[in-house]
């Protein structure tokens, strides 16, 4: 599994007066890297303070973004599809901030190229009068240089992600008794929000009364979901709400003449989940759901009063793993 953050973070004297807290994922530049792009900046130019410096990279659905807080100063965010080339801009953004000076001295300026041209004939004229030389005026006060602050950047738009989901558990409340229940459906993220369809089964279960005479039950259902999937790095939590219903089918065991029925069972749902990420292109689900019936079924056999009733509250525990239509 590749859980992302396995970051190198730590105080470290990065540079002249520079004191650096670098963190960022695996396969990226390290601290090492950044301090030789820093030095190569500055120079051999030392601040008269140090200068506490805290920066961070991490993944995004579409490259990487990086935090960056000098001193007590706003964070600065940048984003890049490379990381490598994140790393660099970096280490560009704390040279300019700590000591643009020592920047500029580093830089060659070139003066634009000039066609030789014939020199303007002398005029005589009257003689310049003397110029008035005004007193100067020198501000004790320290001045203070203001580094350049970097435009912020746009959030990207977010974009879609399709997947199929596979899971089964334990599935309570269509029937009296725990039965097995497995599920296939399809989901699409965009953001934080995500919506989901599925097809859920609940396997049969028999169900008998103290005189011998019982019935086996199994379900179907059709259900949709709308959610808010909140995501931290390789993790997502999905918080939903939804609907299903689908028919409770039923067949009398044990009796003269037994029979098959089929009603509908509805209900109401609240579930929540763990989608942790294990490549590219899969992602482990663990979730559990709490089901408030809408519609309860129930069956009866002859003349018997009524056999088997769903319960009005019932609950499932799903595993299962997600498979990616779309690259990350």
């Amino acid at each position: 599994m590749s859980l992302l953050l396995a970051s190198l973070v730590g105080g470290v004297l990065l540079g002249p007066g520079v004191d650096l807290e670098w963190s960022a994922p695996v396969g990226c530049p390290e601290r090492g890297e950044v301090q030789a792009d820093v030095d190569r900046l500055l120079g051999d130019r030392r601040l008269a303070v140090e200068v506490a410096v805290r920066a961070a990279i991490t993944r995004t659905s579409d490259g990487h973004a990086a935090t960056v807080m000098i001193d007590q100063a706003a964070p600065r965010a940048l984003r890049a599809r490379e990381c490598v080339v994140l790393a660099r801009a970096v280490a560009l953004v704390i040279a300019v901030a700590v000591d643009p000076i020592a920047l500029v001295e580093r830089v060659e300026f070139v003066e634009p190229a000039t066609e030789p041209h014939e020199p303007p004939p002398i005029v005589p004229g009257p003689p310049p009068s003397p110029p008035v030389l005004a007193p100067a005026i020198v501000d004790p006060r320290p001045q203070r240089i203001i580094a350049p602050q970097p435009a912020p950047a746009k959030p990207p738009r977010p974009r879609s992600e399709h997947a199929l989901t596979l899971r089964g558990g334990l599935l309570v409340g269509a029937t009296p008794l725990a039965t097995g229940a497995v599920a296939l459906g399809y989901r699409l993220d965009r953001g934080l929000l995500r919506v989901e369809a599925r097809v859920l089964y609940g396997t049969p279960r028999r169900h008998d009364y103290p005189d011998g005479v019982g019935a086996r039950v199994q379900a179907l259902t059709l259900g949709a979901l709308a959610c808010v999937a909140p995501e931290l790095p390789g993790v997502r939590f999905p918080l939903c709400l939804g609907l299903e219903a689908g028919p409770l089918v039923g067949r009398g065991l044990s009796t003269e003449a037994p029979r098959r029925r089929a009603d509908l069972w509805a209900s109401g749902l609240a579930a929540a989940a763990v989608v942790v990420r294990l490549s590219p292109r899969v992602a482990l689900v663990v979730g559990g759901e709490f089901a408030v019936a809408l519609r309860r079924p129930a069956f009866h056999l002859g003349t018997r009063d009524e056999l088997v009733r769903a319960t009005a509250l019932g609950a499932r525990a799903l595993v299962g793993l997600e498979f990616f239509l779309t690259r990350p």
